[in-house]
């Protein structure tokens, strides 16, 4: 049986966790998930950013608050800012390139405020979010406007110990 509905509809019927609740839907610090993961994690470890089983999800690109804003056409179709649950499922479903940043996010450190959604469409993908469409809208809009910003993209930035380059995991 095939039930239409809409995106934000669909995803609210996904398990969804909130900041520090969410767990089991990252990489574990000191647990074994892929090669490019275990090792940004433990370079992450090594330079005192994180403990021993903190929880990781990943986001390609700067640590601007203008890239750890949503797209509207995300937010539109029914998604939020993007992440991955390990950097194989990003490398995977996302083109990388040498000078590409990957920004490790401490699910313990995010504020309770920001929705945690592991869709798994594609495999690995995580979706950051606040609760009302209309809410998702406003964060969304401040994306292309210069000097504006909302207090989600703050909180995720907030919760981001460490980054890493592409290129330093194909070494």
């Amino acid at each position: 049986m095939t039930v239409n509905c809409s995106p934000w509809y669909a995803l609210a019927l996904l398990p969804v966790l909130s900041g520090g609740a969410a767990k089991g839907i990252g990489s574990v610090a000191g647990k074994a998930v892929g090669p490019y993961t275990d090792e940004a994690i433990e370079l992450a470890r090594k330079s005192g950013a994180l403990d021993e089983g903190a929880e990781i999800i990943f986001i390609k690109g700067s640590d601007s608050l203008k890239n750890l804003t949503p797209k509207l056409s995300d937010v539109m179709d029914g998604s939020g800012l993007s992440a991955w649950n390990t950097i194989e499922a990003m490398s995977q479903n996302m083109e990388m390139g040498p000078k590409d940043s990957i920004q490790l996010l401490n699910l313990s450190k995010l504020s309770d405020n920001i929705k945690v959604v592991l869709d798994n469409n594609p495999p690995g993908h995580v979706t950051l979010s606040i609760d009302g469409f209309k809410n998702m809208v406003e964060w969304a809009s401040t994306k292309k406007v210069p000097d504006k910003f909302h207090w989600a993209s703050q909180a995720i930035q907030d919760a981001i110990p460490f980054k890493i380059k592409w290129r330093k995991l194909m070494e």
